[in-house]
């Protein structure tokens, strides 16, 4: 019975053992694949990790090493796989592998791929961004400022510095083919500043009275930058449209409200009225108002051979005698065009004013955002812009409010209700859209309101049905730091009066600060536009006196007053092309 007992032990021995070995072989043949996963998974992450690393030090190549994409250009049929010879080796760490980064033709001319591979642990990981090769263009920022008498004294902004610009004379279109100047006086109140990438200069005004005779409203103007001279642009032609699209007669009293151009091509929008619309400024419009309900859209091509030059002489000489293009309305709903940018040759952007109903706290009512391809004719609808603002309280603590929980500080005019201090959105030229909007007549007892900036990111999805889809966030508060009269930075309420964004890609906001009321100029530069930009890089605005003078260059001398400029106009940017210069904008970004 023992010896039975004992071989029962035994064999109950010999199969917890073979159990246990076989528990532990199966445990370590599982902590080898799970280590070799570990390995797989750690080899393909900083593969991935390193090609993406690579494709952005590719970007800085293209962007300031002119002749990089030349030495690493591969042809078109290079492989999805394939690492051609002439690609450039990047290390980015001594321990980590090599990045191999270089560009890639394709069959699309000025369009480019910017490739980078990396093989770590392994495993092939690789990153491609599209590219589009434009040219090259410094920016400039343009602003307008009211001199002790009310003239507006222009300036441009370059290396950091404001250089003055002649005043445009008072000039107004009598008929479509005879322009009448007032002797002596120089331009009134100028909306809108909007510069090409050639240097030139567009210049919207709407004189304070204008003359009963006057054909528009509104004058458009352009300084040729090759000349050093302002010309005069024709009118646009009458054409309103009802809110089905047709047109309409009758509407014969127009005003240009935004222009935008690239130089080669000018695109400008206009409302109509049958009557003169008179404005008060602290009610509302004192005679009758009948303002079509439509914008309509004008083409202009070869804008600086189709002006009149001025010649002092003779006067003002036509020019080639181009005429604008009616390209049809402006898809309702849409208001009072308030900004217009083209992006690119294809591409261009519109923004309108705010209405009264906004101002009073109407929910869904806010700016109407389009973009327009005239090579397709076809128009796109962006989201509505938010109506939150910025909320700062007595514990100076920060937090988002809704418009329609505030109220309506007093009497808004019919001026203000066109003006630039409710919200306005802008496009640069590469795809990046912003939005600001200031509080202005809006007020809370909760604490200090302040002017929020948005930034749009767009979705991958294509649009659908005419509307682009994404995201609106909010970006970071600019610091409240200003100049006082003697131009040193001091801290103060600054309120945000124009944003504009130049064709390098720099955002610019223009501020009227409290107190001195000196002129501010801050700037996001291409890589912090989600940071606090800090105190102001861009000096103030110097002071002058401006007076007309037909013996002047440009009809006009300035003479300094010693300070800075109290009272921004207007501000616009544009830029000046680099000759045998690219650059590159990427479109698309992928990895695989």
């Amino acid at each position: 019975m023992r010896r039975l007992e004992r071989g029962s032990v035994l064999l109950i021995t010999a199969l917890v053992v073979v159990l246990v070995y076989g528990l532990m072989t199966l445990s370590l043949a599982n902590s080898r694949r799970t280590l070799a996963s570990t390995k797989f998974a750690r080899g393909r992450l900083q593969a991935d990790y390193l090609a993406r690393a690579g494709l952005s030090w590719g970007m800085e190549q293209l962007r300031h090493q002119s002749d990089w994409a030349e030495a690493h250009t591969a042809p078109a049929d290079t492989a999805m796989d394939a690492i051609p010879a002439v690609a450039d080796r990047l290390t980015v760490d001594p321990q980590a592998p090599e990045v191999r980064v270089w560009v890639q033709e394709t069959s699309v001319a000025d369009r480019f791929e910017l490739r980078s591979s990396c093989r770590a642990g392994g495993q092939l990981a690789s990153s491609t961004a599209l590219f589009q090769r434009v040219p090259a263009v410094d920016g400039r920022v343009y602003a307008a400022v009211s001199d002790p008498a009310g003239v507006p004294a222009l300036f441009e902004l370059a290396a950091n510095r404001w250089e003055s610009l002649p005043t445009p004379p008072y000039v107004y279109w009598r008929t479509a083919a005879a322009p009448a100047t007032r002797a002596g006086q120089l331009c009134e109140n100028p909306r809108v500043l909007q510069g090409d990438t050639q240097g030139n200069l567009y210049l919207l005004t709407r004189p304070n009275e204008a003359p009963a005779d006057a054909l528009d409203r509104s004058q458009m103007l352009v300084f040729d930058r090759s000349a050093s001279a302002w010309k005069l642009l024709p009118p646009v032609p009458p054409q309103a449209f009802d809110e089905n699209g047709a047109p309409v007669a009758g509407y014969d009293q127009r005003e240009v409200t935004a222009l935008a151009s690239d130089g080669e091509t000018l695109y400008a929008v206009a409302v109509h009225e049958t009557v003169p619309e008179y404005i008060s400024m602290i009610g509302g419009p004192e005679g009758p108002v009948n303002t079509i309900d439509s914008s309509t859209l004008y083409r202009l091509r070869q804008p600086l051979e189709a002006a009149w030059s001025y010649h002092p002489t003779s006067g003002w000489q036509a020019g080639s005698g181009a005429t604008w293009e009616v390209l049809g309305p402006v898809p309702a709903p849409f208001g009072r065009c308030l900004r217009a940018t083209l992006a690119s040759a294809d591409e261009l952007f519109l923004c309108d004013a705010l209405s009264s109903a906004y101002l009073q706290g109407v929910e869904g009512v806010g700016n109407h955002l389009l973009a327009y391809q005239p090579s397709r004719q076809v128009w796109t609808r962006y989201p509505t812009p938010p109506a939150t603002l910025y909320l700062r309280d007595s514990q100076n603590r920060l937090s988002l409010t809704e418009v329609v929980d505030l109220t309506l500080d007093g009497v808004v005019s019919s001026d203000d209700l066109i003006s630039r201090y409710e919200g306005v959105a802008d496009l640069d030229p590469q795809g990046n859209l912003y939005y600001y909007l200031d509080p202005h007549f809006l007020t809370s007892s909760a604490g200090q309101l302040l002017p929020t900036l948005y930034r749009f990111e767009p979705s991958s999805a294509a649009p659908v049905a005419g509307r682009r889809s994404g995201t609106w966030k909010q970006m970071a508060i600019p610091a409240e730091w200003g100049f006082d009269d003697r131009g040193q930075l001091v801290e103060t309420e600054l309120a945000l009066w124009d944003m504009t964004l130049s064709p390098d890609g720099n955002l610019f906001l223009a501020y009227q600060s409290g107190g001195s009321r000196v002129p501010v100029v801050y700037q996001y530069s291409t890589g912090s536009r989600t940071e606090q930009p800090g105190r102001p890089r861009i000096p103030p605005l110097p002071g002058v006196q401006v007076t007309y003078d037909a013996s002047a260059p440009g009809l006009c001398r300035f003479s300094p007053t010693g300070g800075f400029a109290d009272s921004l106009m207007a501000v616009g940017s544009g830029g000046v092309r680099r000759p045998d210069a690219f650059d590159f904008r990427p479109t698309a970004i992928y990895s695989y």
